[in-house]
Order: structure tokens, then C-alpha cells, then sequence
């Protein structure tokens, strides 16, 4: 009798995986559709867990019910009994988890099955300390994997965009900053690799550091991941307290690489640059963006300067854009000129809207 596709790869396929997800007052049927498309995805696995960390989730949130009713699934469900933050829930599925590989899921994303199936068949035929994949996002809560398109179950290779070292890639390379984008080996992370806790861009850090310890990294193009774009999550949040909360963690993130890049020479050193000098260029854009009155953008422009975040460092492979903006916020008064443009281009936008 002929194998199936699956029960092929699963007769060839070595890799044990953690799967680790966070959940916080995640709606039960987004959590339900995560939790699922792990295990149709890890079907052709040697051996996977899943680590599910509740977060202090409210009573109406609690996901013990979502998982007491997946029976027969290997899923390892702990609760913290007050809500310590993201950083806290994935550091301690870090020390829980046994396997060889680790990927995080967000509760609210999912997995496209076959495609994913297809990642881990390029891990085994690589072995690959961390690979890279691609991601996409969705509006909705359908669990349809059909929304997307599967890539075809052949040439695995010709899917291959990058074979190397994490910090060549790197330095020349803008890395995606979550972490979900990537499945890596426990031992790249061993006892000394956490996330930092109270960070709210807590996923810069640890993915740059990530790429720092790579020594055979593959980029693929395989659509991976489904990133559910869900209004009241962390990263859509955007009150004024958050928005500060935000430009200090990144420019905290900034300033902690920009030093250990002088601890470091080659491409480790050269990556670590491009990496601060990408997110003090977000803030400055962010800061645009974010702060409509001008004492809050030129008192973040300070601290900025007194990080010694300004100028913004010089990038190998930068563009003429990159450069320009680099140029003209090096001095107040070239960073004031452009948040003054960016304020008029969004008062008049908004006001044309209105009509």
C-alpha cells in the first residue's frame, strides 16, 4: 500500500519540538484553533509537547477548559496565579521544555498545518540550528487552513533564500523582530538566554541574541505562521502611557545592544549595530507618529542623545532613504522640521477624512 504524504515524513522524521504558548484572557476559540493547528502540524513528528502558560487569566478567559477537551494531546498546562507579563510566562516554558527544537505560538495565531510540515521536513534534511519562515497576517477567526496558500510538496531546496550564520545574515539583513518567526534549537538558548522581563518589545532582544549564537542558519520562504491582527492586544494598544512605555523598552533594547556591539568584532559586532541603529530609526518615526505634542518628542530626542543613540549609527546596505533620515535627525532642529511635516500631513488627513 502506498505511504501518505504524512505517514512519510513521519517515518523519516527525527525532530522533537516544544511548542510554547503564552495565554492571557485569550478568547477560547482562538486559543481552541491554536492549540489545534499545532497538533494536526506536529502529526509528523518523532515526539512534541505543548506548553501552555496561563498568564492570571480571568475566570471568563481561563483556557484549562480549551485544554481539558483536547484529549489525548501532549499538552502541559500551568497557570500563574497572578498576570507577571509575557517575558515571565515564556521564560518559564523555556525551563520546562525537553525538546530538541523549541517554537513559540502566540494563543490567538495559528499554524498553516502543511506548510509547516514541510518546515520541519527542510530542518531534518538541513539540521539547522535555527530556521526562519515566513509569516502572514489575518483578520479572521476562520480556522480554514484553505485561507492561505500551500506551497507545493516538492523542491524543498529551491525554498531556500539563505544558508549560513546567523550574524552574516544578520549585519546585513533587517531581522523580523518577533520571535514566532523562527523554530531553533533548545541548546542555542541552554540556561542563559532569557527574555527580559517588564520589556513590552521584549522580542528584539531576545531574537538578536538569538541570531548572535547562530552558527547555521537557514532563511526559507515557507509561509508558516498565521498572525491573527486582534484589536486590544498588546501590540495594538496605544494609549498615551503605553506609547512612552514603548519608545523607553526600545530605546532601553537600543542602548543594551549598541554597548555589547563593542564587546564583539566582525560580522557579530556589525550586526549588532545595524540592529540599534534599525530601532533607534523606528523610534525617531514612531515618535512622529505617536507624539502629537512637541516638549514629549523633544524631551525622548534627549534621552536619545544621552544614550549616545544620535546620530543614528551607519549601516552597511542602508538605502538612500535610510541615509537621508540619518542625515536630517542628527540635529533637533532636522528631527523638530520633520515631526512638524509629519503633524501637518496628519492634521490635514485626518480633517480631509472627515469630509
Amino acid at each position: 500500500m502506498e505511504q501518505t504524504y504524512a505517514e512519510e515524513m513521519k517515518e523519516r522524521n527525527e525532530l522533537s519540538v516544544s511548542f510554547i504558548v503564552p495565554v492571557y484572557n485569550v478568547p477560547r476559540r482562538l486559543l481552541q484553533r491554536c492549540l489545534l493547528s499545532i497538533i494536526r502540524a506536529a502529526s509528523v513528528l518523532k515526539s512534541y509537547e505543548i506548553i501552555v502558560i496561563d498568564d492570571g487569566s480571568d475566570h471568563l478567559y481561563s483556557p484549562a477548559s480549551v485544554v481539558e477537551q483536547i484529549a489525548g494531546a501532549p499538552i502541559c498546562y500551568v497557570r500563574n496565579e497572578v498576570n507577571e507579563g509575557l517575558s515571565v510566562s515564556r521564560n518559564i516554558a523555556l525551563n520546562l521544555s525537553k525538546k530538541e527544537y523549541v517554537q513559540f505560538v502566540d494563543a490567538d495565531d495559528f499554524l498553516i498545518a502543511s506548510n509547516e510540515q514541510q518546515l520541519f521536513s527542510l530542518c531534518v534534511d538541513t539540521r539547522a540550528d535555527l530556521i526562519a519562515f515566513r509569516m502572514k497576517s489575518v483578520c479572521t477567526e476562520d480556522s480554514d487552513n484553505t485561507i492561505l496558500t500551500n506551497i507545493p510538496k516538492h523542491s524543498l531546496q529551491k525554498l531556500v533564500c539563505y544558508d549560513g550564520t546567523g550574524p552574516d545574515y544578520a549585519a546585513h539583513h533587517n531581522l523580523c523582530a518577533s520571535v514566532c518567526a523562527y523554530l531553533f534549537r533548545r541548546n542555542l538558548v541552554a540556561d542563559t538566554l532569557r527574555f527580559t522581563p517588564g520589556l513590552l518589545r521584549e522580542d528584539e532582544e531576545f531574537t538578536t541574541l538569538l541570531f548572535l549564537r547562530t552558527q547555521h542558519l537557514v532563511v526559507t520562504s515557507i509561509i508558516c505562521y498565521a498572525y491573527y491582527q486582534r484589536s486590544g492586544s498588546i501590540m495594538q494598544t496605544r494609549s498615551d502611557k503605553h506609547v512612552m512605555r514603548l519608545l523607553n523598552d526600545a530605546m532601553l533594547t537600543a542602548s543594551k545592544l549598541s554597548v555589547l556591539a563593542s564587546h564583539y568584532q566582525g560580522m557579530q559586532a556589525a550586526m549588532l549595530c545595524r540592529k540599534s541603529a534599525m530601532l533607534t530609526s523606528d523610534i525617531m518615526f514612531n515618535m512622529m507618529q505617536w507624539l502629537p505634542h512637541y516638549a514629549d518628542f523633544r524631551k525622548v530626542y534627549k534621552r536619545l542623545q544621552e544614550q549616545n543613540l544620535l546620530p543614528i549609527k551607519y549601516m552597511k546596505n542602508s538605502d538612500v532613504k535610510h541615509r537621508v533620515f540619518r542625515f536630517i535627525t542628527s540635529t533637533l532642529m532636522g528631527a523638530s522640521l520633520c515631526w512638524v511635516i509629519y503633524r501637518l500631513y496628519a492634521f490635514c488627513f485626518s480633517k480631509q477624512s472627515k469630509r
